[in-house]
């Protein structure tokens, strides 16, 4: 369902004993470039098996975002579950969405996670599944391939539809828009992108506009989130009413 895009969007620093009701959906945002001895501070957070990650990636810089964003996330979590973010231990559906093994919560806790440049986006719930996505804006080399092979006919034609100075923002809208509802119903891409709908057009509200053949999906809600000019950010979350609430993360 549609939910207005929301320019602006009042980033906060968390309170310390913060607190998730059921219909309350938590964003929080992190910045990826951080000093040496921040990422020294955080590596301690990061479990055996993150470390060696952490140690695979080829280029330095994809080294220190993952560690970033991956200890951020434990520390993140533990505050909701009043827990040391050393001992939370992951698991992977078979489409490699992330869940807690060990945490015990009732209702269950759910998150999702997304970077892209230098942001991290965090999305947290109780009870309803949720799906966030973030994508740093850039020129692409065959636009109308990305189009024909991401966008649903529907989109297809609605984007053929706007003026070139919008192009790509709105390619962008649709990009994140629909990662999120792939990431939120948790199926990867055995869910077709051509069997949804979802709005592409700068200025005006994200929005699920049709999911075809199957039920129960009209009922969630899509919203558009504003971090600055370079950015395109959404999140979709399960069931139409729900409180959000945005935090920017701080380790102090």
């Amino acid at each position: 369902m549609s939910a207005q895009i929301n320019q602006t969007t009042l980033w906060q620093k968390a309170p310390r004993q913060i607190v998730l009701k059921d219909k309350d959906v938590h964003i929080w945002r992190m910045t990826l470039n951080q000093s040496e001895t921040t990422r020294q501070d955080l590596w301690q957070v990061l479990s055996a098996d993150e470390r060696q990650k952490a140690s695979r990636f080829m280029f330095a810089s994809d080294s220190h975002k993952y560690i970033v964003a991956r200890a951020v996330l434990r520390m993140i979590l533990g505050q909701y579950l009043q827990v040391s973010p050393i001992t939370l231990q992951f698991g992977y559906t078979s489409y490699g969405k992330p869940y807690l093994q060990n945490a015990i919560s009732t209702p269950p806790l759910h998150f999702n996670v997304s970077h892209s440049g230098d942001v991290a986006l965090y999305g947290i719930t109780r009870n309803r599944r949720i799906g966030v996505d973030v994508e740093q804006m850039r020129p692409l080399a065959d636009e109308a391939q990305f189009v024909k092979s991401i966008f649903s006919p529907v989109e297809q034609q609605a984007f053929g539809r706007i003026r070139p100075s919008e192009k790509q923002d709105a390619f962008f809208n649709g990009w994140t828009r629909k990662e999120a509802f792939i990431k939120a119903i948790g199926l990867g891409l055995s869910f077709p992108l051509e069997a949804f709908d979802v709005s592409l057009s700068p200025g005006l509200p994200a929005q699920l506009l049709e999911v075809r053949g199957t039920p129960g999906y009209q009922e969630w809600s899509m919203n558009a989130l504003s971090i600055g000019p370079e950015y395109k950010a959404a999140y979709v979350v399960e069931g139409r009413q729900h409180q959000s609430s945005y935090f920017t993360f701080s380790n102090n």
